[in-house]
């Protein structure tokens, strides 16, 4: 009687099956030839890592970087795994066919109930990567925002329209370099934004992770740098603000309709307190605390869960004042996407009113196309519901402290505001310029000004 590991699988890519032969056996089954029977272990293996029914560890090859002896390393560390896995699968058929009953019918379905009882979750877990999306959605139905669930979705349906024009299926383990060149191949000739494709590659990335740290499902040793690297940061987009002297051309135009004046003051409310939609139109005066004479809006932003305390300007309160100090109220009570919907709609149309009509460069989304793309248009036309919280972000940058501004944006780190505003860390820029020339004051050493960096924009 032996026990072996045999694979099957197409390219690189082998799924590892277990067979057990017994040529002495003819009871417990059906043919006269003896026992052979073969089953699936729900394993996987690259192809140079399996050799003569044996997981074989990687080659370092020779001037290897640390950066490649670190990935090799983690992927020898799930073959191991893989390796240990086997090694009891063994050792549970030994065991199961030494305990058979007599005439017991040994087969495939056997040796699979051996090593894989029904009732385990890993026997549900898919091995393609569209359906593992699938998997990973409803896992995770409960405990992401139905924001981050909707852009999930996207991203599963554009991996699955990849597979259909390309006649592919990819699984976990494939997830490497050369699959992200094709997908970035196929991305650039459906003109998709080059960050999209950044943000695809990065979920991807971290839904395989998933995969391997909750069901310990091998993976690709390159998907560990799939997402570093520069090509890999997000690249700078063409948007537009308000400058705080086209709010003020807003903020006091005759608008003539009740219902563009609460588009309007909520424009307003979002400009000054950094906040998106889905946390604006939210707010409450319940959620308004008193400190040292300020009023502060104390909530959980919707998209993050982070805390944010968010000063109420005289331009905020003014506002409220006009609704008995509350805040305005809702275009629709029946939906959140409608309230949103209405909004964008009529904030293009306060802009237009107020003489926010200069041409200016940026990027919009094509309607037919889903595609954004660069286009020179009136300036109110490129207004949306996201502007209030640019608005703020760029308009104060130049004057308060970064650190400052990011406890009311809720950005994590100062290089996620700095790419979000699109602006160069100019303030430590200034305050090195200052710092150098009080030095050289004190020494009495001439120093060249270069460029003043105060003066730039």
């Amino acid at each position: 009687m032996t026990i072996n590991f045999i694979t099957k699988g197409k390219k690189d890519l082998l799924q590892i099956y277990v067979r057990l032969k017994d040529k002495n056996n003819t009871v417990n089954t059906n043919s006269l030839s003896g026992l052979d029977a073969i089953s699936k272990t729900g394993l996987s293996v690259l192809s140079e890592n399996f050799k003569k029914g044996a997981i074989v560890l990687n080659k370092i090859p020779k001037n290897s970087d640390a950066k490649l002896k670190g990935q090799l390393a983690i992927h020898d560390l799930q073959l191991t795994k893989i390796e240990t896995k086997l090694t009891a699968f063994k050792k549970e058929i030994l065991a199961a066919y030494s305990n058979r009953k007599e005439y017991e019918a040994i087969n495939g379905k056997w040796l699979y109930n051996v090593i894989s009882p029904q009732d385990e979750v890993k026997n549900k877990i898919p091995n393609e990567l569209g359906l593992y999306f699938d998997f990973y959605l409803k896992a995770k139905k409960d405990t992401l925002k139905s924001s981050t669930l909707k852009k999930i979705q996207t991203i599963n349906k554009r991996i699955k329209a990849f597979e259909i024009d390309t006649k592919t299926t990819t699984y976990l383990q494939e997830v490497n370099n050369d699959f992200a060149q094709r997908f970035k191949d196929w991305s650039d000739s459906k003109i998709y934004h080059i960050n999209t494709y950044i943000k695809t590659i990065k979920v991807i990335s971290t839904v395989c992770k998933h995969a391997q740290e909750k069901y310990n499902i091998i993976l690709h040793p390159q998907i560990i740098g799939m997402t570093r690297g520069k090509e890999m940061e997000y690249k700078k987009s063409i948007n537009v603000h308000l400058s705080f002297a086209e709010l003020k051309k807003i903020e006091i135009q005759d608008l003539r309709s009740e219902t563009l004046e609460i588009a309007r003051d909520w424009l307003l409310i979002s400009s000054f307190t950094a906040q998106r939609i889905s946390d604006f139109m939210r707010f409450s005066t319940n959620d308004i605390v008193l400190m040292e004479g300020n009023k502060f809006l104390d909530i959980d932003q919707d998209k993050t869960g982070n805390p944010v305390l968010i000063y109420l300007n005289d331009i905020i309160l003014d506002v409220m004042a006009k609704y008995g100090g509350n805040f305005p109220p809702l275009f629709s009570q029946m939906s959140k996407d409608s309230n949103e919907s209405t909004y964008n709609k009529l904030i293009k149309d306060v802009c237009r009113l107020s003489g926010i009509t200069n041409m200016v460069t940026a990027q919009l989304k094509n309607p037919e196309t889903n595609r954004m793309e660069v286009k020179t248009l009136p300036k109110y036309k490129f207004v949306s519901s996201h502007i209030g919280r640019r608005n703020y972000a760029t308009n104060y940058y130049s004057d308060i402290d970064v650190s400052l501004l990011m406890s009311a944006t809720g950005h994590q780190t100062e290089k996620q505001f700095l790419v979000y505003v699109g602006k160069a860390p100019k303030q430590k820029a200034k305050a090195l310029a200052k710092a150098m020339r009080e030095l050289s004051e004190r020494n009495s050493t001439p120093m060249k000004v270069i460029k003043n960096i105060s003066s730039q924009n």
